[in-house]
């Protein structure tokens, strides 16, 4: 590839024919600079990765499109440049010239911490619902941040192309994922502070992802903020307005609250300054939305003026929110819908960089083979005296399938005479009914990354699906079947099964985090699990952390699939499983 041939604006490959005006994105095809404190247009940083235009720029840095010129992507470069405290002139130089006193002392202090919250940030970079970091560096007297670059439209964009609003169903489920990973970041003792339709991207294939990390207020400690810094009306809490507010969490909690009442009542809420003299914030069942109180009241708790009266954590503003809205049985079921609409039935498919490698698809030889494996399936169920009418069997894909996070419809079985009388004339077959029958179809998917049992539960819930949970013979045999065709023997994969530390009974754990009742283990539990347990386990302790989380892999020398348990981050018992964990997000009806 000539680079010198790319587009500045959009980083695509042209053919200059004179015309000077790009054929992808329609902009002029010129290497002209407007400001001359932002790097100059095909500036070479950490010499591989290629500087285009200016995609943003706020109080405390400037984003460019850019092209890594090793792996041949495009990415976005967010350069540390806060305004006001610096200066460059880049005709001359690349290099930032702090000023002096304590200007110049602050612009030290919020490097660093630019270059630390890009620390703690790639660690979350498998997280769904936000935008994904690649490298950082320093390079100018300043930092940088490489992080994925996203195509499509602002949620503010797509707002605006829908009339306004979105049902409540399709806002909650789309913008779950943002929740879920805004839990994971928060671990990490990120907040990000500035959380609004503007900076939550629409994916071309559906997903909502939050953009914009390393804001001006993230890299400040609370005696260094002043009120010079910009805020979002009706979406920065109270306490970001004002000099000695604790922030925390909760402040992110209100913003993404205040981001979905958009999203539902097209209304921008009251700014919060406002609100602290007299709250004339509208209820969205007030404004005429159909949803239910106990909804409503969660999402009208995460937006509480004062932070006493709010969720504290993301976590439970996530879970009081969904687990309501499962149980008033409103449309948001992450199982049953795709985000936002597409053209295409499919649930959305991640294609960005930095996610968890996907594995190949399973290798079926051809159709026949399908239907024959299909057939045998429904002979094996059909002939378990009708009492498995609700079997889970794992919907086959054909080849060239990518196992991605498709929900497989419920599918209606119906016996047919023939068959009936066939089964009836077969010697120790006992007559069949030919009633219909319904056979719950689910589907799997294979991700590998190095994760711990938690995350992978929520990233499972976020895809719209749940930690595989096995409930029968059958099933364990089927899905290991699938493992072994797909050569995946040498990972360990995390199951949806757990202990209560003061237990020693596990049990399987369903998407709303409830715990079955049959046990796994002991005397009491159902004789058909016995033997999937690893011989001697499980066990209850290793080191100073609790094995309470239920795993599956291959014993090599028994030659089968067996379950074990372990603590919940084995990376930190055993590090050497690194690059080989992994684990199966289940979908159905």
């Amino acid at each position: 590839m000539n680079y010198n041939n790319l587009c500045p604006h959009c980083m695509r490959e042209i053919q200059k024919n004179g015309s000077g005006v790009c054929p992808y994105c329609g902009c002029e095809v010129s290497r002209g600079l407007e400001l001359t404190h932002q790097l100059r247009p095909f500036t070479i940083l950490n010499g591989k990765y290629l500087v285009g235009s200016v995609l943003g720029e706020g109080g405390f840095g400037i984003t460019y499109i850019g092209y890594d010129l090793n792996l041949e992507l495009r990415i976005a470069i967010k350069e540390f440049y806060p305004n006001g405290f610096c200066r460059r002139e880049s005709s001359v130089t690349n290099t930032l010239s702090s000023y002096g006193g304590s200007q110049g002392e602050s612009f030290e202090k919020w490097r660093s911490r630019f270059v630390k919250e890009a620390k703690s940030l790639a660690k979350c970079t498998n997280l769904s619902g936000i935008v994904g970091v690649k490298d950082f560096f320093e390079e100018n007297n300043t930092a940088y941040i490489v992080m994925e670059y996203l195509e499509g439209q602002t949620l503010k964009e797509y707002l605006n192309r829908q009339g306004g609003k979105l049902p409540v169903g399709q806002a909650l489920q789309a913008l779950e994922p943002v929740m879920v990973s805004m839990s994971q970041v928060h671990r990490a003792g990120i907040i990000h502070r500035d959380i609004s339709p503007d900076n939550i991207m629409i994916t071309t294939d559906g997903m909502m992802k939050l953009l914009d990390f390393g804001a001006a207020v993230d890299l400040m400690k609370e005696e260094e903020r002043s009120l010079s810094i910009m805020l979002k009306p009706g979406y920065a809490p109270e306490e970001q307005y004002r000099t000695k507010g604790k922030l925390g969490p909760w402040s992110d909690v209100y913003a993404l609250a205040a981001t979905i009442y958009k999203c539902i009542t097209g209304i921008t809420p009251p700014e919060a300054m406002e609100r602290m003299r007299e709250d004339h914030l509208a209820a969205p069942g007030s404004l005429g939305i159909n949803m239910p109180p106990s909804v409503e009241a969660a999402l009208l708790k995460g937006m509480s003026v004062y932070t006493d009266n709010r969720y504290q954590t993301m976590d439970e503003f996530h879970h009081a929110l969904m687990a309501k809205a499962e149980k008033e049985k409103t449309a948001i079921s992450c199982r049953e819908k795709t985000v936002l609409h597409r053209e295409s039935a499919a649930e959305p498919v991640r294609k960005e960089e930095g996610r968890q490698k996907r594995i190949g698809s399973a290798k079926i030889a051809g159709c026949a083979a399908v239907l024959f494996m299909g057939f045998l399936m429904f002979l094996h169920l059909s002939g378990d005296n009708g009492n498995r009418g609700d079997e889970t069997v794992l919907s086959i894909p054909e080849e060239g399938d990518d196992l991605e996070a498709v929900p497989v419809e419920k599918e209606e079985e119906t016996v047919s005479r023939e068959t009936a009388d066939s089964l009836e004339s077969e010697p120790g077959i006992e007559e069949q009914e030919t009633e219909e029958k319904e056979i719950v179809t689910y589907r799997y998917e294979f991700l590998v990354g190095d994760v711990t049992w938690y995350e992978a539960y929520e990233d499972c819930i976020a895809r719209g699906g749940h930690l595989v949970t096995i409930e029968s013979p059958e099933e364990f045999e089927i899905l290991t079947e699938q493992l072994m065709d797909q050569k995946m023997e040498r990972y360990l994969f995390w199951l949806g099964g757990m202990r209560l530390s003061e237990s020693r009974e596990y049990h399987w754990v369903d998407e709303a985090g409830n715990m079955g009742e049959d046990p796994l283990c002991g005397s009491d539990a159902s004789v058909e699990y016995q033997d999937c347990w690893l011989e001697g386990e499980p066990s209850y302790q290793s080191g100073e952390s609790q094995e309470r989380f239920m795993m599956m892999f291959y014993k090599t020398d028994q030659e089968r699939w067996v379950w074990n348990d372990v603590a919940e981050d084995l990376l930190s018992e055993a590090p050497f499983y690194e690059g080989r964990i992994a684990y199966i997000c289940e979908y159905g009806m």
